[in-house]
């Protein structure tokens, strides 16, 4: 993964920071998070992953909000789950893969509905 992070494909973002300042141990929190862009930067939502500290992939759904006038992004709402042990600081990286590569191993969910 560290190969593919020092590609041009890769792009830096930003990051996000969550503090548990209550003192108690957090597993699988929903977090959801509204990210601005700079016009031109981001064009599909879809292209965006999301890695915490130690590189593994997260869970990442994405929907844009608002659209610059041409056509790119201008607000995206980022939902997933974190866990994070109590009085401690968890950091993700949020960045734009141009190649495919590592959005396309995305986990995704799924359902059938059964006809019983």
């Amino acid at each position: 993964m560290e190969d593919l992070l020092a590609t041009a494909n890769y792009v830096p973002l930003t990051a996000i920071i969550i503090e548990e300042t209550h003192g108690i141990d957090r597993m699988n929190e929903p977090v959801t998070v509204g990210i601005p862009f700079p016009k031109g930067v981001l064009y599909q939502s879809e292209k965006l992953v999301l890695h915490d500290a130690m590189y593994a992939l997260v869970p990442l759904q994405t929907k844009a909000l608002a659209k610059w006038p041409d056509n790119s992004l201008k607000w995206v709402c980022l939902d997933f789950q974190a866990s994070i042990e109590a009085k401690t600081i968890r950091e993700f990286e949020l960045i734009k893969d141009e190649s495919g590569t590592v959005s396309d191993q995305k986990s995704y969910i799924s359902f059938e509905q059964s006809q019983n």
